[in-house]
């Protein structure tokens, strides 16, 4: 099983690595593509495509890397839906027509095949990033084009100043405090949606994924802070983090143990 790791930053903190030759960022196009920006070149048509979710679009395509003499006749196949797409987890999205599997040609010109079978997608979000873990959980389970429309309050001028000044190495953008509430909102207003969405996923990851979901849509109770461990999807800044997050727990839990032996005894 093919296996990919999803990273997700808010936009205007995303690290883009310079296409070869180019020394400075004039355009998005002197980057090199990243998941996300295949995401949102992917085509209109058919609908099953212009509605998949960035987390269904990562299980199922990737870069054609085949050599075929005949590409030219191979996407000039029509798409065929299939029935069966998110049924079964293990369903394709598009039906095969051929011999050969289907691609998809993004609006930047890039091509796409359909795997065979989905791939494992790894994800995890930073307990420590309450907004960003809000806007993971939104961008991976919600359909979008232009994630500042969708979820952002139409923010790319942010965006913009602060992927020229971070080669330019210059000042940063501030985020107002305001910026987490108005994301919550968002969550809330898409929460039957994304539950409906993770409901489709397989094993111990839908588990999570409603689990993560579940926690975030009661942030405003929690100050907007995440509680570690409350999902696996949400993870500390490095290891140590994670050991210290498990011994608070064990040490709470031992406590409680020892105060309920104490009322059993009496």
């Amino acid at each position: 099983m093919r296996c990919k790791s999803l990273y997700i930053s808010l936009p205007w903190d995303e690290e883009r690595i310079l296409k070869r030759g180019r020394t400075e960022v004039n355009t998005p196009d002197d980057l090199v593509e990243s998941l996300t920006y295949r995401y949102i070149k992917r085509p209109s048509t058919p609908s099953v495509i212009d509605q998949m979710t960035l987390f269904e679009f990562l299980t199922w395509f990737d870069f054609d890397r085949s050599s075929s003499m005949n590409i030219a006749e191979i996407l000039e196949e029509p798409y065929v839906e299939n029935p069966l797409w998110r049924t079964d987890f293990n369903q394709p999205p598009l039906l095969k027509t051929s011999a050969s599997l289907p691609r998809l040609v993004l609006s930047c010109g890039t091509i796409l095949i359909q795997h065979k079978e989905p791939s494992s997608i790894s994800f995890t979000c930073r307990y420590d990033d309450s907004m960003l873990a809000i806007y993971s959980i939104l961008s991976i389970g919600i359909p979008y084009r232009d994630p500042f429309e969708e979820f952002l309050n139409n923010k790319q001028g942010i965006c913009l100043i602060n992927l020229i000044n971070k080669y330019m190495r210059t000042l940063s953008i501030a985020i107002v405090e305001n910026d987490i509430k108005a994301l919550y909102q968002i969550l809330l207003k898409n929460q039957s949606k994304l539950m409906q969405q993770f409901s489709t996923l397989s094993g111990a990851y839908k588990v999570q994924m409603l689990n993560a979901l579940e926690h975030l849509c009661d942030l405003n109770t929690h100050d907007f802070v995440i509680k570690p461990r409350t999902s696996f999807i949400f993870t500390a800044e490095d290891e140590e983090d994670i050991e210290d997050n498990i011994n608070d727990n064990s040490n709470e839990i031992n406590d409680n143990n020892t105060t309920n032996c104490k009322i059993d005894l009496n």
